[in-house]
């Protein structure tokens, strides 16, 4: 008999607790039966919300008054190039103006320059007298926004942005969301969360910002690019599997009390990092403090102790 481990397609749509475990239906009526459900289907947790169906604002992401921008686009050979040349991969750049922008090299397969795709990404605080929702519909209404938002930055940056194609399709979001972690009724052991799930990051997740001893030179650290969201859904999947398989028996009790460790750790883990995540993005838009943070005031090092690069 072969089992599908891996299906595509298919959108939760109601969950029920039996005695023996949990059933999953999905919209296109075909179910599920297992021991344990994870819900591990993003910011947008379909199973969050089953969870917190008694209080549902308690299951709602919280928003962060900064606006985002995305675009995937490719530039002309000598604009793609001098962007490559700053870094192979990515850079991020801040500014007075507390418009943070951010370049990736989204696919660079190609020989040639001008067939190299980039990923775009502008963040700046929210203005609320900006018609959010044309902005939301409207790409080139969007493009016209962040290009005068970039007029007082410097080149290649201000060039990357005014590069960008019209017609090009963009992503706008009015306000970053974000979810603190609390406390959930798993069910018996019967229905748990992980990943963006359990923890729900703004996606700005540089994070410059880890500590709050002083008014700003410790509250924002070197530390960059931790990639905090990936990091924590791979300690979700290492603290349960931990937890599984010390499992004395596969009992109903054993994997009740299995799920419940698990989350003890998630549930401090993920309302930190959170709350962190969400100091961090409100930090990174705010200049005054960004220019006292030891990043800029005492710079970045190379670690000489640490072995070269294949050593």
């Amino acid at each position: 008999m072969t089992v599908d481990i891996l299906q595509y397609n298919k959108k939760l749509q109601s969950i029920t607790t039996t005695e023996e475990g949990v059933a999953a239906t999905f919209a296109d009526g075909t179910m599920e039966r297992g021991t344990l459900l994870i819900g591990a289907e993003g910011a947008h947790s379909r199973t969050r919300d089953w969870l917190f169906q008694a209080s549902p604002q308690d299951a709602a992401l919280q928003t962060v008054p900064i606006s985002s921008f995305v675009a995937l686009t490719k530039f002309n050979r000598e604009l793609a190039s001098r962007l490559r040349d700053i870094h192979p991969t990515y850079c991020t750049a801040l500014n007075p103006s507390n418009v943070l922008t951010f370049f990736s090299l989204h696919d660079g397969a190609a020989n040639d320059p001008a067939e190299w795709v980039f990923m775009i990404l502008l963040s700046w605080p929210v203005s609320e007298t900006d018609d959010h929702a044309a902005l939301a519909r409207d790409d080139n209404l969007l493009l016209d926004k962040v290009c005068a938002l970039v007029e007082p930055l410097a080149d290649p940056f201000k060039a990357m942005v005014r590069g960008i194609p019209r017609g090009t399709k963009t992503w706008y979001s009015s306000r970053m969301t974000y979810w603190p972690t609390r406390p959930w009724d798993n069910r018996g052991g019967r229905v748990t969360l992980a990943g963006d799930a359990a923890h729900a990051l703004t996606f700005r997740e540089f994070f410059l910002s880890a500590c709050h001893k002083t008014k700003y030179a410790d509250e924002i650290s070197s530390r960059v690019d931790r990639g905090q969201g990936l990091g924590n859904a791979i300690t979700d999947v290492a603290e349960l599997q931990t937890h599984l398989r010390a499992m004395k028996a596969h009992t109903r009790d054993e994997l009740a009390k299995a799920v419940g460790e698990y989350e003890k750790e998630v549930w401090l883990r993920g309302y930190e990092v959170v709350v962190q995540n969400r100091e961090n993005t409100m930090a990174l838009h705010d200049w005054e403090k960004v220019s006292q943070s030891a990043l800029f005031v005492k710079g970045v090092k190379k670690d000489q102790s640490a072995p070269a690069a294949g050593g």
